[in-house]
């Protein structure tokens, strides 16, 4: 009987003390998960700041191409503003709608595209020409789901195809002292 007890003593002893070291570790996890949230919050907001303020157009898009996300300074360079643009299929804004084909492809085959010159219309209606970088965003299995990307607006660049069209636009007039439209 005193051995039995004994065995009891020792395992009531061990259990006790198998609690407290559990509940140490579990306080351990609460504070490791409180630190997480924090830096993750902080990250969000760093990279909302970013996101808001970046001059560039950022954007997100689904596979069928609409926008899903944009920052102000892209939605302001189409002439729009973000709640008029999201949701807007991209493909629509296209000067030439097969281009948007061919960014889709040379995408999905590489999954990143750098320098891509799209010839977008405008909400008022002019054009202009963006240069953009995007690559792919997949889910835990590698599917794609979706684009991300930033673009910036060339259309001022020595070589960019509208500042070469109204270059020689210019010279033609210069040349016949009127315009040919």
């Amino acid at each position: 009987v005193t051995s039995a007890i004994s065995n009891f003593a020792k395992e009531e002893n061990h259990a006790k003390s198998k609690i407290t070291e559990m509940a140490s570790q579990k306080n351990m996890l609460i504070k490791e998960v409180a630190l997480a949230s924090i830096e993750l919050k902080e990250s969000e907001e760093r990279y909302k700041k970013l996101f808001n303020t970046i001059n560039d157009g950022v954007y997100v898009a689904d596979l069928q191409g609409r926008l899903k996300d944009i920052n102000p300074a892209g939605a302001k360079m189409f002439g729009y503003t973000k709640g008029e643009i999201l949701g807007i299929q991209l493909k629509t804004i296209y000067v030439n709608p097969a281009d948007r084909d061919i960014f889709m492809a040379k995408l999905k085959q590489v999954n990143h595209i750098e320098n891509f010159k799209a010839h977008i219309r405008l909400k008022n209606g002019h054009t202009k020409f963006f240069e953009t970088n995007a690559t792919t965003i997949k889910d835990q299995y590698g599917k794609i789901i979706g684009i991300q990307g930033i673009f910036r607006d060339i259309s001022h660049r020595e070589h960019s195809p509208l500042h070469r069209h109204h270059k020689n636009a210019t010279a033609k007039k210069a040349l016949t002292g009127h315009s040919h439209h």
